[in-house]
């Protein structure tokens, strides 16, 4: 594609598709080409997505339209996680409506989740996070979401928080925050009083890609105002955060995903920190991912990292069991993985008495598919890395659900948007 670019705006392109070293294109519809050749319409869409401002999947990721040598095996039909999430961050404006969030509560003794609660009537954008803590020296689930996305000028995040446990009645007070954001922060207590999110900015006519990472930094579970700091950390998606108590430390683990700059990568990083506020300079963790990843911790100092990885047309769970020195260097341990066509990022929890939650959402066919909808699952595990049944959650929901556990509380909770 041939474009001119006025002021960071794209205001004229030229498409060419042409024949050179030997390439051959068909305008058959089977998901089947001759080796050598390729769906015009997959060419097409790929050229598209250069227009609406994405760039080439680079080869550390496989599948996608938007890879550089055009996905094969694919008609063209039907786009799956990085190009729908490349163009929605690209164009917050055409993201869904906002949706009804929703809690629901897990049962030990029957391994499933009880019916689903409201939280309240604000609509979120994108997914809901949450995590247990004291704040004030009550226990409270404390919760976060983008709910007003803007291209143009700042979008606005909302905390909620209730006293744990939650039951239906339970009220929940709110707070807001005005940032030019990508994406919903991710949330974590230490249980001693502390609450810490991490938000990933954007610049202010999101033209330039990421724009580094906002903390913040609450005592009082965000019922009032917090300090915040910022770091260079750069990505487009939601990062996740978790404490270790073990060694005393925040530790936060991102994708460098950013489909709007060339060097996009999808290398997963990671950094420390001893207060929230002040983080150590990122190290490259070796593994590569699109989406949002999960972090949970137990007493020991032992914790799970999960994340997508495969093609876009059949992504696999990865449960990674992780460990950490005194320095705050991660060592990565053994890893199942499960359950292909994943819709995005994986969540998972750590619980009471050693054991563990994840959640994702399975990719539908058809319709479903295409706008991003899918099947809630979950799996729970008293080993590391997690192993066992899977279970349904028994509903879909537009974005995948967010686990909120900690290792010293019975209760555990998935928040989602339907």
């Amino acid at each position: 594609m041939f474009e001119r670019v006025v002021n960071g705006v794209l205001v004229e392109w030229d498409i060419c598709i042409w024949g050179g070293n030997a390439a051959k294109f068909e305008a058959a519809t089977s998901n089947t080409e001759p080796t050598g050749e390729w769906h015009i319409l997959n060419v097409m869409v790929h050229e598209w997505g250069h227009v609406l401002g994405l760039r080439d999947i680079p080869s550390t990721t496989a599948g996608g339209l938007m890879h550089g040598g055009v996905e094969r095996g694919n008609n063209g039909a039907n786009l799956f996680g990085d190009d729908i999430k490349g163009v929605r961050v690209r164009h917050p404006g055409l993201r869904p409506m906002g949706l009804r969030s929703y809690w629901r509560s897990y049962s030990d003794l029957t391994d499933s989740w009880n019916p689903r609660h409201s939280i309240s009537n604000t609509n979120y954008f994108r997914p809901i996070r949450a995590t247990i803590g004291k704040a004030f020296g009550t226990s409270k689930v404390i919760g976060t979401g983008l709910v007003e996305p803007n291209a143009v000028s700042p979008s606005k995040i909302k905390f909620f928080a209730a006293d744990y446990p939650l039951t239906y009645s339970k009220t929940w007070n709110t707070n807001f925050y005005t940032e030019y954001a990508w994406d919903s922060p991710a949330i974590a207590s230490n249980n001693t009083g502390t609450f810490v999110a991490a938000l990933p900015l954007k610049t202010e006519y999101a033209r330039n890609g990421c724009s580094g990472m906002k903390f913040y930094r609450s005592t009082n579970g965000f019922v009032t105002a917090s300090t915040y700091s910022y770091s260079n950390m750069c990505s487009m998606i939601s990062p996740a955060i978790a404490w270790n108590s073990h060694w005393q430390k925040w530790i936060i683990v991102w994708s460098d995903y950013d489909p709007i700059i060339e060097e996009n990568t999808n290398r997963m990083m990671y950094s420390t920190s001893s207060d929230g506020s002040f983080w150590a300079t990122p190290k490259v963790l070796g593994r590569f991912t699109n989406a949002t990843p999960g972090l949970a911790c137990h007493y020991g100092g032992e914790c799970v990292l999960t994340y997508v990885r495969g093609s876009d047309f059949s992504p696999n769970v990865v449960a990674r069991k992780v460990t950490f020195n005194s320095a705050g260097v991660i060592s990565l341990g053994s890893y199942t993985e499960y359950q292909n066509f994943i819709q995005r990022e994986v969540s998972v929890g750590a619980k009471l008495g050693n054991k563990w939650l994840t959640g994702w959402s399975y990719k539908s066919s058809g319709d479903w598919k295409s706008k991003g909808w899918g099947s809630m699952y979950t799996k729970f595990s008293s080993s590391n890395p997690p192993t066992g049944s899977t279970a349904s959650v028994g509903e879909s929901a537009e974005h995948p659900g967010s686990i909120a556990a900690a290792h010293d509380y019975y209760n555990a909770y998935l928040f989602y948007v339907d």
